[in-house]
């Protein structure tokens, strides 16, 4: 019979105490150094209950896994020595040999892990094969080293392997169906929450019942809720969260509170954190989507800015869009003689509309820049974020001589754009299928430097409007990943 074991920070006290984990390395090797001096001091209450004379009348070996990280930045928790310290009280208390495996990589880790015991296990399956008994320890380590050792442990000798947790000083055997279920639903709402598939974590959570998953519903369905811009049920959500929480936790919650979304600056920002999920999760179709979305939303904010001084417009109200042209034809008569020269695919503007649309905003914003730029008034910050949806649209391609066309567009294919496959796919008029290489294509770039460059000039109005010129998008849904994973680990 051997035993297998993981061992972490509490696996060895020292007079009856545990080592802080900050100095857990360096502690532990100076108590290895004088071991024969300290060993009356030192208790191993993870361990301990696996030495009572029915086990080690049968126990062999002893193969313990330690961390011992790569990375300087975590190496002050390793548990390389405790290791050894335990390798010196096995041996020379009970004779057995003892073998200690070394885990240089990250212990929180499941996928690295998973790799890690797969490869020790089976490299080595001839010699765990011959024995009759496993007993494998699941009460040291990282709760990802445990899960990584259950799941494999399990697969390759599922009918000698028997699991152990240690209470107060007891071996509790393990229940194998609810383990395994519980590390199922934990790994599959990890990989879920990896691509911010809240509403499918919900659900897996649903199938198995599992108990004290009210809180982390809550949230799952706020994420969810506001994900998919439905910000009223958001809300309630949020309320019955909150309602399951100690006012105590309350304050570290307060950024879960919905910003106001009439205020276009908050609504650019949302579309843009669902611009960079999309994008991540390689869902390329609604990028286009939302790109075009935000577009409308940037063009709102920046005719409001270059108009300001007129008037407040609210232009994400279309009651006021008659308004508002019926200003401009009055107070900016070079404006609209300019406009009214410009055609767009063959067209002209329709300045007699009394809706604005996408294109003649961006014309009416794009002319009144170059006219303050011509006074020596220009705004940079407008003018990058309209260079940008000009490449994307091609608005300007028939005003550059080719020269200029060539380093702005950075294709060599005529106006065919962005606009164009937009148009033609299911989210506009047609069927075109949209892929990563064709939104490569026609942007002339990596989709990658379209998202990065939205991002910079996104932060540069942004910055403008607040008066903020640190300002720096952070995407609410990453912090809200990170606050849901530890009560995911818990369930």
């Amino acid at each position: 019979m051997i035993l297998i074991a993981n061992v972490g920070n509490r696996d060895v006290q020292f007079g009856g105490k545990e080592i802080e984990k900050h100095t857990l390395r360096k502690r532990s090797k100076d108590l290895l150094e004088v071991y024969s001096k300290v060993k009356e001091k030192l208790s191993f209450p993870i361990l301990s209950p696996y030495f009572k004379p029915h086990i080690t009348e049968d126990l062999t070996k002893v193969y313990l896994f330690v961390t011992n990280q790569e990375d300087q930045r975590y190496r002050k928790g390793d548990t390389k020595h405790f290791g050894h310290i335990l390798e010196k009280w096995i041996e020379e208390t009970y004779g057995i040999e003892v073998n200690v495996i070394d885990y240089a990589n990250d212990p929180t880790n499941y996928q690295i892990l998973y790799t890690f015991y797969s490869e020790t296990f089976t490299q080595q399956r001839n010699l765990f094969e011959q024995e009759k008994e496993i007993l494998a320890s699941l009460s040291g380590g990282t709760p990802q080293m445990n899960n990584a050792l259950y799941v494999i442990l399990s697969s390759l000798y599922p009918k000698k392997v028997e699991f152990y947790s240690v209470d107060q000083g007891e071996l509790i055997p393990v229940d194998h169906e609810a383990t395994i279920n519980k590390i199922f639903i934990q790994k599959a709402s990890r990989e879920l929450l990896n691509i911010f598939q809240y509403q499918s974590i919900i659900q897996i959570l649903d199938e198995y019942s599992i108990p004290r998953k009210q809180k982390v519903v809550h949230l799952l369905e706020y994420a969810h809720h506001r994900k998919n811009f439905d910000f009223e049920e958001a809300q309630n959500a949020y309320d019955r969260f909150i309602n399951e929480i100690s006012r105590s936790q309350i304050p570290h919650y307060h950024y879960f509170d919905l910003p106001d979304f009439k205020d276009p600056v908050n609504l650019i920002e949302e579309l843009f954190y669902n611009i960079e999920m999309n994008y991540k999760t390689q869902n390329y179709l609604m990028v286009i989507a939302l790109l075009f979305r935000i577009e409308e939303a940037l063009l709102v904010e920046i005719l409001a800015y270059l108009f300001k001084e007129d008037h407040s417009w609210e232009l994400n109200n279309k009651k006021n869009h008659p308004q508002f042209l019926e200003h401009i034809k009055s107070e900016e008569p070079e404006l609209i003689e300019k406009l009214s020269n410009i055609e767009f695919k063959g067209e002209d503007l329709e300045l007699e509309r009394s809706e604005l649309n996408r294109v003649l905003m961006f014309y009416i914003a794009f002319t009144k820049v170059e006219q303050m730029k011509a006074n020596g008034n220009y705004i940079w910050q407008i003018g990058n974020v309209l260079t940008l949806f000009d490449r994307i649209n091609k608005y300007c391609y028939h005003d550059l001589s080719p020269e200029k066309r060539q380093n702005r567009y950075k294709t060599q294919i005529g106006t065919e754009c962005l606009g164009d496959l937009r148009n033609k796919s299911i989210i506009a008029h047609g069927f075109k299928p949209v892929s990563k290489e064709e939104i490569n294509r026609l942007f002339g770039d990596d989709i990658e430097c379209l998202i990065s460059t939205l991002k910079k000039w996104l932060e540069k109005f942004i910055g403008l409007v607040i008066n903020n010129q640190g300002y720096e998008i952070t995407n609410f849904y990453y912090k809200l990943n990170r606050d849901l994973l530890p009560l995911i680990n818990k369930l």
